[in-house]
């Protein structure tokens, strides 16, 4: 919770206090109770927001239960998506000149108030004060001897009942929130209900009668200190409410059920805070565009922070800077089919089910270089039999796609959390983590970027003290699509994680995750990478990844397959070593259409890295990526399959990054000149220029005798055949065997 936050918050709780007490409770004769009310609501209002109470959540809310498929073990899903967010410069801002302005008129209130108190020191030195007054024990009775008991015990009824106290915790608060008008209304308030207190405690004593009291008040001279620190007998401005109150008859018991509400109310205000008001939408809008314009430098009003930002999505292809040339080992298919995988495969032990024994399991392994899984252990798990099951089927897994680290295969390890649950197979609030249908963000991944590219701010007390890292935040997707339960599993600071959780906290609604036809709720986890690179700061030189305009080859995605078919050459050594794979090429498009810093991220070979490099150096000029109307550096990444066959398709089923194009070489290539068939989904098509990259999973190119093989006289010229993401290609090539890396 952000400072700005917690203030909101406070001065909400002030408000709605103090409204209680105007409309219920102002008008009655109970002034202890009402005094209790006010200095209690005023100290609850800061503590409220602060209770994050579970047991209230349990006793309140509906708890959410994470659960998983009946009677079958699955680890939490996650998808893979990484966000580097580049810094703003180091500006001062809207935000930080008010946080100035509030600390300066805090601080001259402060001094107001120790200056108030040294002239009542001197005030209370004085052998002969020339007015009544009391403050803490200290009591006055000024130099009129008329009336000396009846303004005695009045005194003394404030200093028995500490009622300096409640001035000066009133005083803070006023200093603290200073900008809320409402809490000088507590200060008069305080100030009624005790003058109220001692001229009731004076009448209850028989000293003096309602009328000759409210005659010594009206015929006492009116020349009293400003102080307000202390109470003194005549206080001309308290005298018509002092009057009307004390011919104000007695409330009858029955408004004593008034004060009653106030328990609920508190009651209220708790749950609130701990399950409601801290997590509203509302609230958090509110507070999200106030810091949207307080980040804003006070020299300007455009946005300081860069668009700059990388994706990736298993298996990871664009890295950060801080990992460059580095590639962490995935399972075939991606994390999605490694879930599946172990659904399909654990077994729930019967005698833990019979126990109701649940849990989680971790995983840990090692990836070697051939792919293959050893060293399985359970480094925790509720029950031996529980791990034992988890263990064993990750044994029994596929080999996966090795590590690289520095362009070279490297034995990695690798962790997995295998979550026991069991569960109602009907319950309607179960959370699943893997579905037929995942949730969505409106208009897919890429929205979900822009979203967030728009919306995180970088910390900048992390960015002061170079603090990067990744935060890792989980949350359900609603049924109707809304976001709950959001918390950060990990983050570098505590900062990172409370921008990440705030900027999901005001998300639009998700399309959500479906099961069996029907919406259900959905367990999602979201990496996010905060890092500070010098090639990503802001400026002229900033590449970026996300634009308003992509670069593109000339003529279109359809041109620039045919470039690479036409000039990329299978490496002779490789072809006859049978070596086989995905190149992974990053690049970067100029203002000027030019290619630069060409760089292999990941290859089987070094041969294939060099071809896919040479060939990309020899590019015609692009057209480049637009922001703003501006032609950018942008980023590019293209991952190249080397395939080796008779011909036939050998389609990579491995979910690829946000991919510019995928091609895949099977040792010879298209004619240029002349027009190839184009299968998209298995149904012939004419054009490929208009198809958004972002939908395709895979793309394959047949020369013309394999092609002619498979689909006859009109693919005489070759074929390239695309399968869109979430699709099952109505026409496949046959698959022939390769050989793993």
């Amino acid at each position: 919770m952000s400072w700005w936050h917690y203030l909101l918050l406070v001065n909400f709780y002030l408000i709605l206090f103090f409204g209680f007490y105007t409309l219920l409770l102002r008008k009655e004769t109970f002034f202890q109770l009402n005094r209790i009310y006010l200095v209690a609501a005023a100290i609850l209002s800061f503590a409220i927001p602060l209770i994050q109470a579970d047991w209230v959540k349990d006793l309140f809310i509906t708890q959410q239960v994470q659960q998983t498929i009946y009677n079958t073990p699955i680890n939490t899903y996650t998808y893979n998506f990484t966000y580097n967010i580049t810094p703003a410069d180091d500006l001062l801002t809207i935000g930080e000149a008010l946080g100035i302005l509030y600390i300066i008129v805090a601080s001259v209130l402060v001094l107001k108030l120790m200056w108030e108190l040294i002239v009542l020191k001197k005030e209370i030195e004085k052998p002969n004060p020339s007015v009544a007054y009391s403050f803490f024990k200290k009591i006055s009775l000024g130099n009129n001897t008329d009336n000396h008991d009846v303004i005695a015990q009045h005194e003394h009824v404030h200093a028995r009942q500490w009622h300096t106290i409640d001035v000066l915790i009133i005083e803070s608060i006023v200093i603290i929130n200073w900008f809320n008008p409402v809490v000088y209304l507590y200060r008069f308030a305080i100030k009624y209900i005790h003058e109220f207190i001692a001229d009731n405690q004076v009448l209850q004593s028989g000293t003096t009668d309602k009328a000759d009291y409210a005659m010594l008040l009206l015929t006492q001279t009116f020349d009293v200190p400003s102080n307000h620190l202390v109470s003194n007998f005549y206080n001309h401005s308290l005298l018509k409410q002092r009057i009307i109150m004390l011919q104000k008859n007695k409330s009858k018991r029955i408004a004593l059920a008034k004060y009653g509400l106030s328990a609920p109310l508190f009651v209220l205000m708790l749950i609130l805070s701990s399950a409601t008001v801290n997590n509203s939408k509302a609230l958090k809008n509110i507070t999200t565009k106030a810091e949207d314009v307080l980040l804003v430098p006070v020299s300007s009003s455009a946005a300081m922070l860069a668009d700059s930002n990388e994706v990736e999505v298993a298996p990871a292809i664009i890295l950060a800077d801080t990992i460059k040339y580095t590639q962490q080992p995935s399972y075939p298919g991606g994390r999605t089919a490694l879930d599946q995988y172990m659904t399909r495969n654990v077994r729930y032990p019967a005698m833990d089910r019979e126990n109701n024994i649940q849990g989680k399991v971790n995983l840990q392994f090692n990836v070697e270089t051939d792919g293959s899984v050893t060293d399985v252990v359970a480094v925790s798990g509720p029950s031996q039999t529980l791990k034992d099951a988890a263990v064993a089927a990750m044994k029994n897994s596929p080999n996966w796609i090795p590590g690289y680290k520095d362009g070279k295969l490297v034995k990695m390890p690798y962790s997995y959390e295998v979550n026991f649950t069991l569960s109602d197979e009907g319950a309607s609030d179960r959370v699943y983590t893997v579905l037929e249908t995942q949730p969505k963000f409106p208009g897919g991944t890429q929205n979900f970027m822009q979203y967030l590219a728009a919306n995180i701010r970088y910390p900048r007390d992390d960015r002061k003290n170079n603090v990067q890292g990744r935060v890792v935040a989980q949350f359900v997707v609603e049924k109707d699509g809304s976001l709950a339960d959001i918390k950060v599993v990990r983050s570098p600071s505590a900062a990172m994680g409370e921008e990440a959780v705030r900027v999901l906290s005001t998300s639009p609604k998700w399309e959500p995750g479906i099961q069996g036809g029907r919406p259900v709720r959905a367990q999602f986890t979201v990496p996010v990478d905060f890092t500070l690179g010098d090639d990503n700061k802001g400026g002229n030189n900033q590449v970026y990844t996300v634009l308003e305009t992509q670069p593109k080859f000339p003529g279109g995605t359809q041109n620039f397959l045919q470039y690479l078919a036409a000039n990329i050459r299978y490496p002779a050594d490789d072809r006859k070593n049978n070596v086989q794979g995905r190149v992974v090429a990053q690049f970067i498009v100029e203002k000027d259409g030019s290619l630069s810093d060409i760089k292999v991220v990941r290859s089987p070979s070094a041969a294939m890295g060099e071809e896919a490099v040479r060939v990309l150096s020899n590019s015609p000029k692009w057209e480049p990526g637009k922001q703003n109307g501006s032609a950018v550096r942008s980023q590019f990444t293209v991952p190249v399959n080397f395939t080796l066959g008779g011909g036939s398709s050998n389609t990579s089923n491995t979910p690829d990054a946000v991919v510019n194009s995928l091609l895949t070489i099977r040792g010879a290539s298209l004619d240029p000149n002349k027009k190839p068939l184009i299968l998209i989904d298995g149904v012939e098509a004419s054009d490929i220029n208009k198809l958004d990259q972002n939908s395709i999973e895979s793309m394959t190119v047949l020369r013309g005798t394999a092609a002619a093989s498979l689909y006859g006289e009109k693919a005489k010229n070759g074929a390239i055949l695309i399968i869109t993401k979430g699709k099952i290609p109505k026409e496949e090539a046959p698959t022939p065997p390769t050989k793993k890396q």
